[in-house]
């Protein structure tokens, strides 16, 4: 087994790291660090999913790796958001083959041996509003735009004007009585956190359609 490999199946239970973790690992130069690192990539023992960060691949993974804890530390702070979320709380039909997020930090594309991660900046203002911590066991997590909130999101970073909450709907694919009615203080707060006129319209067209 290459030594870098080993080193780390012993000092840690993650199986994703990053070169500040490496270097508690590897009590050795930078040099030498270097060189197990640029060997392991090399023979296929170790992943490189962004600069500074590592996943084991699958042959030596612990336990399975979710893409949706990953995205969180490819680029922090985030949120699964848009199209990756709506698909999570099954409310398009269609499986999102890139896992998409909310970002305050400037809108990034991270190709990857495990998938495509996209990012989109959103105001910080209220950003982790409606947004909640899903477990995946005593130690990980990731965390989840509620569906109005990856709605919103998606309206704030599409540009896009539609005629009617319907409209927006059918475009989507989502059908309206899988949407839980939303709190108009809820609505309230968001039109005050995006600061956008394009979503201050969007939500008075969600209030219209659930005043009828």
């Amino acid at each position: 087994m290459n030594t870098l490999i080993d080193t780390i199946l012993r000092k840690t239970s993650d199986d994703c790291f990053d070169d500040t973790e490496l270097r508690v690992f590897l009590a050795s130069s930078a040099d030498r660090r270097y060189g197990l690192v640029k060997r392991a990539l090399q023979q296929g023992s170790l992943l490189r999913i962004r600069r500074g960060l590592y996943c084991l691949p699958k042959h030596y993974r612990r336990r399975s790796l979710d893409v949706f804890e990953l995205a969180q530390r490819i680029y922090a702070p985030s949120y699964i958001s848009f199209e990756t979320a709506l698909s999570y709380h099954e409310l398009i039909p269609e499986g999102v083959y890139t896992v998409t997020s909310a970002s305050v930090k400037r809108s990034r594309d991270f190709d990857t041996p495990l998938g495509r991660f996209s990012f989109n900046t959103l105001p910080q203002l209220g950003f982790f509003t409606a947004v909640s911590r899903v477990p995946l066991d005593t130690h990980r997590a990731f965390l989840m735009a509620n569906p109005w909130k990856a709605i919103l999101d998606l309206v704030y970073t599409q540009k896009k004007n539609w005629p009617s909450f319907t409209s927006f709907l059918e475009s989507m694919r989502i059908e309206f009585e899988d949407l839980e009615k939303p709190e108009n203080i809820f609505l309230k707060q968001m039109a005050i956190y995006y600061k956008n006129k394009r979503v201050s319209h969007f939500i008075q067209l969600i209030e219209k359609a659930y005043q009828t």
